[in-house]
């Protein structure tokens, strides 16, 4: 169908006669019509796709084809208007039967007799979020409260009705929603029972289910509000980050072989000595006066932890003991230091002086030097390696664990350029927590989605109360340096992360050299935080991503094609020159449960909702996406009918694949929907919206 042939001229007519114009009345694709008062149909005024485009092309303006990302250009970049949208949106999202569809299909992820959001619904039959289906999701909890603020905006839900819900949905998580002891990490997954301990405590979960909630308090304000900060201040949000961890878990990452601090093998001689050592008067005459001067104790008097120390500080039984930490309390504080000995000046053993020695006034000045640490300075210190001072030397060799043979006692000094001065900037973050608040084992890395996790543990407003003035600013820090862009270039990092990748000369930003993230990755932050929407660096970011994902599909479905694969044919037989099906995002495929990207992406599963999450990414291709997705579903390609209680069905894309076009999705899980109704929205929404209430 041409784009011209998209607009329905009705003045005047028969109801009917307009809905065949269109195609029927459950899709008025591009007909800037409205329902007149006396029950016929009125053409207001608009300039179609295909003048649009004509327009852009008289302004230079070449829309995306395949294989032509790098060649788009625009000499009048804001010739679209990305508020008001002609020939591209009906005069109302009410008129709109592809953003009603969505309207109606997302109200079934909603339980109404708790106001929680469902995982994921099935398509295959009428079964909503209720009493026979109700695993919550926290994530899905936030992306509703989201919704919440965008149906009342757009109109699809009256505002007070959308408040109402939202007070509903927050008061159930703060009242029912199992969550860890101390840090206040929420389960990822829970149902109506609401019973602990039955899943994981996810902190990346519980940063969306957070932002979503202060997103309509910001909205909505009053009770609202007060409601979500409430639920936000329940987390110690600092706890996720390593950074912030005192020193005594801050080098050596905790595991099964180290508990407390202690390792497995250390720990009998401790043991012994507490116990048993302490009575035999050797024992006594060799260790009672070191015991003395560490706790300000004897041996009798000593705590578990005052030993700790006392076997660390003296190398005792150091074969099984020579990854020991130091405790995190002890009966004469600080309890991460030993005594001075001729052996030990300022906290640096004799053995290991030299060595920063040379670093501090030769190192420093070596080309090769510079290239290994000089990015791991600025992260630490915001100094580089001739600014820095002598004791930021000596924190980067303890963190670095540079020289260990003979730094390994090595301890922090007690000043620096950049307190705290007993950290270390560790890299990574916890992606759970146990029952008693216990952070485990974290490997997440950045940059990713975990952007959100790392943003909200900056923000005092939202901090819990046990969250110290230290432990928040080191999570500032480390937000600053892996997430925090400097003017317009990526954040400084470490030297080693955030990583910087490229598709086919596009640059993006990812974790892993060659690994691309999957593109939801972006969307959620530039949909659920201020910072990311607004940062110029951040901006070309998302705009690279949705370049990135539109050529590598552009590539795919073109060698689909070309090999012969039918489905990839009739798409581009069936959308002209619009041949683009694309979006590399999360959901059901022939193998499962899958994260798709660029990178992996075994059944070539397109997704929609990442194709709409990038609507206004860059104006020059949104016309493209907006046609992409009208013709989609004018076309019914990917597209599907979930059948509702009522006995109606509610039309929305998903999720299909070229290489198995039989193919089709059993579930949509809410959380990767979510991001087709915060794009298309965008049709409807005022400019800014999202970065206007986000957190």
């Amino acid at each position: 169908m041409s784009a011209a042939g998209a607009f329905a001229l009705v003045v005047d007519g028969d109801e009917d006669q307009a809905d065949s114009a269109i195609g029927g009345p459950t899709d008025n694709s591009y007909g800037m019509i409205t329902r007149g008062s006396d029950g016929r149909r009125r053409i207001l005024f608009g300039i179609c796709v295909a003048g649009i485009l004509a327009l852009g092309a008289l302004a230079g303006f070449r829309v995306y084809q395949p294989n032509m990302g790098q060649a788009i250009e625009n000499s009048n970049p804001g010739f679209l208007s990305l508020s008001k949208f002609p020939g591209l949106a009906e005069e109302t999202a009410s008129a709109d039967s592809q953003m009603r569809n969505l309207f109606r299909f997302w109200n079934t992820y909603r339980d109404q007799a708790n106001g929680l959001y469902c995982d994921n619904v099935k398509l295959t039959d009428n079964q909503v979020c209720g009493k026979d289906n109700n695993q919550y999701s926290l994530a899905s909890v936030g992306m509703g409260l989201v919704m919440n603020c965008i149906f009342a905006e757009i109109g699809l839900l009256p505002k007070t009705t959308a408040a109402s819900q939202s007070l509903q949905t927050i008061g159930s998580v703060i009242s029912k929603w199992p969550r860890t002891q101390r840090t206040g990490f929420f389960l990822h997954f829970t149902n109506r029972q609401f019973k602990p301990n039955t899943g994981e405590y996810s902190t990346i979960d519980s940063a969306i289910g957070a932002l979503g909630a202060v997103f309509a308090g910001n909205y909505f304000g009053g009770d609202v509000k007060a409601a979500s900060l409430k639920l936000a201040r329940l987390t110690k949000w600092a706890a996720a980050i390593r950074a912030t961890e005192a020193p005594a878990t801050n080098v050596t990452q905790e595991s099964d072989d180290i508990i407390d601090g202690v390792p497995s093998a250390c720990m009998p001689n401790i043991q012994w000595g507490f116990t048993q050592g302490k009575n035999i008067p050797e024992y006594n005459n060799q260790w009672g006066k070191k015991m003395e001067a560490l706790a300000g104790k004897n041996l009798q008097q000593a705590t578990w932890n005052d030993y700790q120390i006392m076997y660390k500080c003296n190398r005792m039984n150091y074969a099984q003991c020579k990854d020991l930490q130091f405790p995190k309390s002890c009966s004469r504080p600080p309890c991460n230091q030993c005594l001075e000995s001729d052996d030990m000046i300022d906290g640096v053993p004799s053995a290991c002086r030299p060595n920063i020695q040379w670093g501090f006034t030769q190192g420093k000045n070596i080309p090769e030097y510079n290239k290994q640490w000089g990015k791991n300075m600025e992260a630490l210190a915001g100094k580089n390696l001739q600014q820095a001072t002598w004791n930021d030397y000596q924190i980067m060799y303890k963190c670095n664990r540079m020289n260990y043979d003979q730094c390994k006692d090595l301890q922090f000094p007690k000043s620096c350029s950049r307190p705290p001065c007993n950290r270390c900037l560790d890299f990574r973050m916890y992606a759970t927590a146990s029952l008693d608040g216990t952070m485990q084992t974290g490997v997440m890395r950045p940059f990713s989605e975990y952007y959100v996790l790392a943003y909200i543990a900056t923000k005092s407003d939202l901090a819990g109360e046990t969250t110290s003035a230290e432990e928040l600013e080191m999570a500032r820090r480390y937000f600053d340096v892996f997430f925090g862009p400097h003017a317009d270039s990526a954040p400084e990092g470490n030297g080693d992360l955030p990583v910087q990748n490229n598709y086919q000369g596009i640059p993006l930003l990812g974790n892993r050299p060659d690994n691309l993230l999957p593109s939801f990755a972006y969307q959620f932050c530039n949909f659920l935080t201020k910072s990311f929407g607004t940062s110029p660096y951040f901006e070309q970011l998302f705009s690279d991503a949705e370049k990135a994902d539109m050529e590598f599909w552009s590539r795919t479905v073109a060698n689909s094609s070309n090999q012969g694969n039918k489905f990839a044919g009739q798409i581009q037989t069936q959308l002209g020159k619009f041949s683009e099906v694309w979006g590399s995002g999360a959901g059901w495929t022939p193998s499962g449960y899958q994260a798709s990207s660029i990178s992996e992406n075994p059944d070539l599963v397109f997704s929609a909702p990442i194709m709409a999450g990038f609507l206004l990414a860059n104006p020059k291709y949104t016309a493209v996406v907006v046609e992409q997705l009208r013709n989609l579903y004018k076309k019914d390609l990917c597209t599907y009918e979930k059948p509702l209680p009522s006995g109606d069905k509610a039309k929305v894309l998903w999720r299909c694949s070229l290489k198995q076009p039989n193919w089709k999705a059993w579930r949509a899980e809410s959380v990767d929907f979510s991001t087709e109704i915060f794009g298309f929205a965008q049709l409807y929404l005022p400019d800014g919206f999202y970065q206007t209430y986000a957190a």
